[in-house]
């Protein structure tokens, strides 16, 4: 699981603004896979191929319209392009103490798999799905979304 200490305005201005920039981010991503799991549910139901909760699982990530990728991607994203935009002058190892790295790419990565976990997770406990999040937030089994 991904912490991150959070930045006080009062000492630092443009660590903090990087900081809520990319909280938003997150957010918006977590939001965006909600919605269209919803979307794909809704249709699912309505044309018959959702009828078992398995079936129900396969929702989890669909991106038929775009959306997800236009805010949650690390590079083409609205996060691959907050984090460019509000963070590229900071360091990001201090910033984002979490994700542990200097690179852009790489923290950028950490908070959209972080996202990506906490979205997986909302769902996979509401709906009872029993998916695997931890392979959903960066396709490996390695502890990362718990």
């Amino acid at each position: 699981m991904h912490r991150i200490a959070t930045i006080l305005r009062s000492l630092d201005r443009d660590g903090a603004r990087c900081q809520q920039t990319m909280a938003k981010d997150a957010l918006r991503c977590i939001d965006v896979v909600l919605k269209e799991f919803g979307r794909c549910e809704k249709r699912g139901l309505a044309d018959g191929t959702i009828n078992r909760r398995s079936s129900l699982d396969a929702c989890l990530g669909v991106d038929t319209s775009g959306k997800i990728a236009k805010t949650c991607d690390a590079v083409t994203g609205k996060i691959g392009k907050d984090i460019v935009k509000r963070c590229s002058t900071l360091d990001l190892a201090t910033v984002f103490s979490g994700c542990a790295s200097a690179d852009l790419g790489q923290t950028s990565a950490c908070i959209a798999d972080a996202a990506a976990c906490r979205g997986c997770l909302l769902l996979d406990e509401g709906k009872a799905l029993g998916h695997d999040c931890d392979l959903f937030d960066d396709g490996v089994a390695n502890g990362s979304c718990l």
